[in-house]
């Protein structure tokens, strides 16, 4: 995965958003379903693992708008924000995305309103933002500003959340 994130292989803009969509989908929907079969197995009900309500605004226009462009532009931000504050005590890559993992993985627990609920988005997430961390870090190094590592990670935070809402356009047009 580190491959992926430090561009060592030249590859175009969109086909790195790609891949690194997928070092991000991949593994935290493996950890999601991983953490949702193992509680299950202990008793707890699948509705547990339900996508938060404050998901969604309860219309699916306004939920496509929250999910694919307000969060991935103002999470990405403040994932920018917070690796310029980190730099200022270590500018080493894993400890800068460690810590944004961590730190954006815990803030989304609170949406859940039980510790399972709370585990069970903390963890995937966590995923995700080291994803997206390490997509922002690998893009402001070298020749590549600011503005490039933003958008880079922005895309990438984008397309991963296709997930949820293709799974929610899929289910709406099979449930009805």
């Amino acid at each position: 995965m580190w491959a992926v994130l430090t561009r060592e292989d030249e590859r175009s803009r969109p086909v790195y958003v790609a891949y690194a969509t997928a070092a991000a989908a991949v593994p935290a929907n493996l950890l999601a379903l991983l953490l949702a079969a193992s509680a299950t197995a202990l008793g707890y009900p699948l509705e547990a693992f339900a996508i938060p309500e404050t998901y969604s605004w309860g219309n699916l226009a306004a939920d496509v708008f929250l999910v694919l462009l307000f969060a991935p532009i103002v999470e990405t931000g403040l994932v920018a924000i917070f690796l310029f504050i980190l730099r200022a005590f270590s500018s080493r890559a894993v400890w800068l995305i460690g810590m944004t993992a961590v730190v954006f993985g815990l803030s989304h627990s609170l949406l859940g309103d039980t510790l399972v609920k709370q585990i069970g988005h903390a963890v995937p997430t966590m995923w995700a933002f080291a994803v997206y961390a390490g997509v922002y870090v690998a893009w402001t190094r070298g020749e590549h500003d600011v503005t490039m590592g933003y958008t880079m990670a922005t895309l990438t935070h984008a397309c991963y959340n296709l997930v949820p809402v293709g799974v929610r356009l899929i289910g709406s047009q099979v449930v009805g």
